[in-house]
C-alpha cells in the first residue's frame, strides 16, 4: 500500500484528468480538496467527475458519478471532503472542471493497492 496526493490546476474551463488508476492496482479516495484563488475574485462551479475509463481515441467514457457536482466555491474559499472512501478500479479515471477560467486548485489524496483476482468483482447496482 502507498499513499499518494496528485494536484492539478484548473486555468481554463476545459475538463481536466487528474489520476487514471494504473492497471493492476485499485485505489482508495478518501480526500478531496478544491480551491478557488483570489486571482478571479468570481465564485466558480466545479465538478469532480469519476469515468469508468477512456475510449481508444482517449475520450472519457461511462460516467461512473461526479463527486463534486457543479459545486459553487466563492474566490478565495475551498472545499475540503474527507470523510468518504470511494474504491476506484484499474482503467478508472478522476477528472475536474471549472465553469469560470482562472486558477482553481485540486488535490485528491488516495492509497494505491495491489488488485487480485477478488477485487475484479463488480456487483450490480
Amino acid at each position: 500500500m502507498a499513499l499518494f496526493t496528485k494536484f492539478t490546476t484548473l486555468t481554463t474551463t476545459d475538463e481536466t484528468e487528474i489520476v487514471q488508476i494504473p492497471t493492476g492496482y485499485v485505489a482508495h479516495v478518501n480526500v478531496l480538496f478544491v480551491a478557488n484563488s483570489k486571482v478571479t475574485n468570481h465564485p466558480s462551479d466545479v465538478t469532480v467527475s469519476i469515468y469508468k475509463g477512456k475510449d481508444e481515441s482517449g475520450n472519457y467514457e461511462d460516467l461512473l458519478i461526479n463527486v463534486a457536482d457543479e459545486s459553487t466555491i466563492p474566490a478565495g474559499e475551498y472545499i475540503l471532503e474527507d470523510n468518504f472512501v470511494f474504491v476506484l478500479q484499474p482503467g478508472e479515471v478522476m477528472t475536474a472542471q471549472a465553469s469560470v477560467a482562472g486558477k482553481m486548485r485540486v488535490a485528491v489524496t488516495f492509497d494505491l493497492l495491489y488488485t487480485s483476482a477478488l477485487l475484479n468483482f463488480r456487483t450490480p447496482i
